[in-house]
């Protein structure tokens, strides 16, 4: 499919449904191959531990992660606060199984909820969680305003939430990835705009799996990293834009 049909399928709600219903399909048959390789790389870990210090997640926390896919980020919240309470949600039923598959397989009996659900309808009570997270969802939903709005409402009071979108400041993913990008300003102001105060404003994952597959422990590529999050100039060009908002 071409990028400009790519780009217009995103704003069509059955269509999305349905890309990624396929997408899923595709994975399921490859589902031991992607998992070797897009968990415990440098990229996971950065992921991770920014959803972990930007939302303050500890053992005692509930988490909602929004658009879990087939469960990479919640294997690394489980794996890091093994008494917090996650639940994740994918619009599409095959992540939804892949997501318990993979949990199951990474820690045996794994009570982390996974539930087939829609980040424009929350299915939950409001001030349900401590903190909602979601990395590459938002660029798909008709009107992430919408969305984000929703997580302000299942939010307790001083709950916080952390978006992660491919940022449109990386060179990189301006030229190839496939649906609209979004900047960390736009981001924030989706968050002002719900009522949440944006805490923190920054980009993350300089190294990207999909280049490069570096370990987790890869001390060189760690501080190389961290220092990239401190220049002025380029701390704005990680592939992921990442903004995290506290509820007032």
């Amino acid at each position: 499919m071409q990028l400009d049909n790519l780009k217009k399928l995103y704003k069509e709600p059955q269509k999305v449904t349905e890309y990624w219903g396929k997408k899923a399909g595709e994975i399921d048959d490859n589902l031991a191959k992607i998992t070797n390789h897009a968990l415990y790389n440098h990229s996971w870990n950065v992921t991770v531990k920014a959803f972990l210090d930007g939302g303050l997640i500890t053992n005692e926390s509930k988490v909602l992660e929004v658009g879990c896919g087939w469960g990479r980020i919640l294997v690394g919240l489980r794996r890091f606060c093994p008494k917090a309470q996650l639940v994740g949600i994918d619009i599409t039923k095959d992540f939804v199984e892949n997501a318990k598959f993979v949990l199951e397989r990474e820690f045996g009996h794994c009570d982390v909820t996974v539930l087939q659900g829609d980040a424009m309808k929350l299915d939950f009570e409001d001030g349900s969680f401590d903190t909602v997270v979601t990395t590459r969802v938002l660029q798909y939903v008709i009107d992430p305003k919408i969305a984000v709005r929703g997580f302000y409402r299942v939010l307790r009071n001083g709950g916080r939430v952390v978006v992660c979108l491919p940022n449109k400041m990386n060179p990189v993913r301006t030229i190839t990835y496939h649906t609209k990008l979004y900047s960390v300003r736009e981001v924030s102001e989706w968050l002002e705009s719900a009522g949440f105060n944006v805490v923190k404003k920054t980009s993350i994952n300089y190294f990207p799996s999909s280049i490069y597959r570096f370990d987790k422990n890869n001390k060189i590529i760690r501080i190389l990293e961290n220092t990239m999050q401190k220049v002025p100039g380029i701390r704005s060009l990680g592939a992921l834009a990442l903004v995290v908002g506290e509820k007032a």
